[in-house]
């Protein structure tokens, strides 16, 4: 069969059938294919040429620099542009359809389909550009290089491009091929073939397997990664294991001499291309050759070959087999037969009711062979009869379910928009399948098919945000500045305003990147996000809108973000007022930037107050910063720092004075003056009492405790100086001063106190320090004894330390007989006291008598 005249028709060979399928006729111009180095991508990808510089061809005028020119898979030319860089080794597409080209040098250079010049730059190495570059190879994710002083070089990720060296090894001269597989449980592996050895080469290890086909000029590796194709000088194409340890097929073409190309079918067959004619070699050695007038590239996909020839373009693949069980005249499936009965009941011919019947207890499975026919059919007729065979089966077969059909149709409906030459992507289901939709619609969106896409979004239910994106940044990218800025902002926003969530960020993001930074900073009015907003309103330089935009939102990291970024342009530029006067109006930012100052900057807070005229802030700052200065000081000086010291105490005095003022400043903080400025006395005091003293025992107390240590000293005309200049009431003053004598147990300077002058507190305090601190019995007695008259307090007093004798007379004296018998109970009955308590009981009975 003549593949320029092929059709679908079936080719029996060996155990499986052939199909050709005619997917375009191709609407390029002068392509001449064998004078070309082509890459076609991947699961119906774009197809990248550029001339052969290996090959002699005769220039026709023009420039000698080569022109890539990418078409998709109908011929239709997306790009072209001249190639300027050094000699070209290789092209090839990524799994995101980037073409990537690879010099002599090692330099790889990303392209999209458009022929955009990609950020995707990067270098092999220094030792690639020393050593050149023999063999490379792209594959979906990296490249492999072979450089002419035999070492393999390998960029395996191509987010992060770092150059990896793989295993060393030995080669006889430079291989006669060289191929990549990439397989989950062994990562990225060359194989090399030269002279009769291979070498199996990873990042690890060099692995030379034991095989013995003689002399490899050819390889190709299967879709899978199982099977690898050789083909050898003595004429005989070898399938072996990926592992070459065991060959299934070893074949003999009848032509002589090594093919022009060789791939596989699917995993199925492996094709060979001479000249004038391609010959498909099965699994058992059987095979077909269909002839050709025109040059071709073969281009392997997961289910089948794509011939790509001057004037048309077809898919080879193995029939699959519910295509079998449907339209193959042998076919006694339950699939044919429903299809039939359609074709009978569209015909208005009484068969179909029996047809129908005769199938009716495999009816769900005739209803599936004709769905799942209509998937691998290219031909949108006969899928429309496959899909009324279905509907026909599914009215009679209860209990259907109806959303499967409905599912395939959508898919099939994707499928036959893709495949118009229009858009130029053939798939088949299984490659959509493996794919995804969404991948499927990023390629849509790649190529610029964004109405496409969106329609593809609707039928299946996706978000459309992504597709509208694209759209977006495509259409600031064509621009190029023809329309003003604000009326593409107003196309672009009206196209968006019916799809909510759409983020602005990304696209004012874009428009910042092509310079368009007015256009990006109207469309940030749009975003919704504030994380997203605002860093971009900071890099255009908008910090006001900035700020506005953050303190709204209330996220203190983007607030900060925001006033570190104008802090730092602003005081590099004595611009520090301005920068000030921004966000004093905004409090949160105020307070945020307040708080980082504190921590870190403290030097810069007293400008933020001055400026702001924050006089408590100031009086805050003077007082925090006097107490530091106070507890730095020495605990014990000597020598020459005391004159250091002294200032230092000079200092602190200073700022608790300013503190003072800026706190009277505000006339509403009274109480801090007067506290700030008795601090200042205070400290002098103590630096006084220090000096006169010669202990180190006064400063940083407050002023109480250091009343009580004058009086622990003796000095206590001191204390009560101390005492008059702070206001320190007397009831306050004598409770300070009886419990710092008893706590000293200084019992007759504690008597001496007691004896000045009628205590302002009573006598009860001097009782319960004696009490608290274990004096002596007569001690506490004589306190007691001074409280007058005799009451219940004074016999309680004498109870409690144990005088018990003067609790009874006190007793006696008050006419209590119920603490007289308390007493008793306490001493004893027998006791003389208990005897003189029991004639103190009868008395009061007599009187009471």
């Amino acid at each position: 069969m003549d593949i320029d005249k092929a059709g679908n028709e079936w080719q029996r060979c060996g155990d499986m059938d052939v199909m050709f399928d005619w997917l375009y006729d191709m609407s390029w111009d002068g392509v001449e294919l064998e004078n070309m180095r082509v890459a076609c991508g991947q699961y119906g990808g774009p197809i990248g040429m550029v001339r052969d510089s290996r090959k002699m061809v005769v220039l026709r005028g023009g420039s000698s620099h080569p022109l890539v020119r990418i078409f998709n898979c109908a011929g239709r030319e997306l790009a072209r542009f001249m190639w300027e860089g050094n000699r070209i080794v290789a092209l090839g597409w990524t799994n995101e359809q980037q073409l990537l080209i690879v010099d002599s040098t090692g330099q790889v250079n990303g392209y999209s389909i458009h022929g955009r010049k990609l950020p995707m730059e990067f270098s092999l190495g220094q030792a690639v550009e020393s050593e050149e570059v023999a063999e490379c190879r792209v594959y979906g994710s990296g490249v492999v290089a072979l450089t002419l002083a035999g070492s393999l070089w390998a960029v395996t990720d191509l987010n992060d491009p770092r150059p990896q060296r793989m295993a060393d090894v030995v080669l006889d001269g430079v291989p006669q091929c060289m191929e990549v597989t990439v397989s989950a449980t062994h990562g990225v592996e060359v194989v090399l073939a030269t002279g009769s050895s291979v070498f199996v080469v990873d990042a690890m290890e060099a692995v030379e397997p034991s095989v013995s086909i003689g002399t490899i000029v050819m390889m190709s590796v299967s879709p899978n990664g199982e099977f690898v194709g050789a083909f050898t000088e003595e004429g005989s194409l070898v399938v072996l294991a990926s592992d070459f340890t065991q060959d299934y097929l070893t074949f003999e073409p009848p032509i002589e001499g090594p093919p022009l190309q060789m791939s596989w079918c699917g995993n199925d067959a492996v094709v060979l291309y001479f000249e004038g004619v391609i010959m498909l070699v099965g699994s058992f050695g059987d095979w077909l050759t269909f002839p050709t007038s025109e040059p071709v590239v073969l281009t392997t996909e997961m289910d089948g070959l794509r011939v790509i020839s001057t004037s048309k373009h077809h898919f080879m693949r193995r029939v699959p087999r519910a295509m079998i069980d449907v339209f193959s005249e042998e076919s006694t499936h339950g699939g044919r037969q429903l299809f039939l009965a359609r074709e009978a009941f569209d015909s208005q011919d009484a068969q179909a009711d029996k047809m129908l019947r005769d199938i009716h207890s495999m009816l769900a499975e005739s209803i599936n062979a004709c769905i799942e026919t209509s998937g691998v059919e290219f031909d949108t007729t006969k899928q429309r009869r496959l899909l009324k065979a279905a509907c026909y089966g599914i009215a009679f077969c209860k209990g259907y379910p109806n959303s499967k059909l409905h599912q395939h149709c959508l898919k099939l409906r994707v499928l036959n928009t893709i495949r118009e030459p229009t858009v130029g992507i053939p798939l088949t289901m299984d490659q959509m399948d493996s794919l995804t939709m969404p991948v499927v619609v990023a390629r849509l969106v790649n190529a610029h098919e964004h109405l496409f896409a969106l329609r593809v979004c609707e039928a299946v239910g996706m978000s459309q945000d992504t597709v509208l994106r694209h759209w977006a940044c495509a259409r600031i990218s064509a621009d190029e500045s023809t329309t003003d800025d604000v009326a593409l902002k107003d196309i672009i926003a009206d196209k968006l305003s019916g799809c909510d969530g759409i983020r602005y960020a990304t696209i004012a993001q874009h428009a910042q990147a092509q310079g368009r930074k007015e256009l990006a900073a109207l469309l940030l009015d749009y975003e919704a996000c504030a994380a997203d907003q605002v860093p971009l309103l900071v890099d255009l330089g908008e910090d006001q809108r900035a700020l506005d935009r953050a303190v709204e939102s209330g996220d203190t990291d983007l607030v900060y973000l925001t006033i570190f970024h104008m802090y730092k342009k602003m005081v590099g530029s004595d611009r520090f007022g301005d920068f000030m006067g921004a966000i004093h109006a905004k409090p949160l930012a105020h307070s945020l930037f307040l708080k980082y100052c504190k921590a870190q900057e403290p030097e810069v807070v007293e400008q933020v107050y001055l400026i702001t005229g924050n006089s408590e802030g100031t009086a805050e700052m003077k007082f925090k910063e006097a107490l530091s200065i106070s507890l730095s000081i020495p605990d014990d000086p000597s020598g020459e720092e005391n004159v250091a010291i002294s200032n230092l105490r000079d200092k602190v005095a200073a700022l608790l004075r300013e503190a003072s003022a800026s706190y009277r400043e505000t006339k509403k903080h009274d109480f801090q003056a007067k506290v700030a400025e008795e601090f200042a006395l205070l400290r002098k005091d103590q630096a006084k009492l220090h000096h006169t003293t010669g202990r180190n025992m006064f400063v940083g107390l407050s002023t109480i405790d250091t009343i009580r240590q004058c009086i622990r000293l003796g000095n206590n005309q001191r204390a009560a100086d101390l005492r008059r200049q702070f206001g320190i009431s007397d009831k306050h003053f004598y409770w300070v001063k009886i419990r710092t004598l008893a706590e000293q147990g200084d019992w007759d300077a504690l008597d001496d106190f007691a004896s000045e002058r009628r205590p302002p507190i009573g006598w009860e305090p001097f009782i319960q320090a004696c009490v608290q601190n274990n004096a002596p019995m007569d001690r506490t007695g004589r306190f007691i004894d001074r409280i007058q008259p005799d009451s219940e307090a004074k016999m309680e007093w004498y109870a409690r330390v144990g005088l018990h004798l003067l609790a009874a007379r006190t007793a006696e004296n008050l006419k209590n007989a119920d603490m007289l018998t308390k007493i008793q109970g306490v001493v004893g009955a027998n006791s003389s006291l208990g005897i003189r308590t029991a004639q103190m009981i009868d008395r009061l009975k007599r009187q009471q008598k």
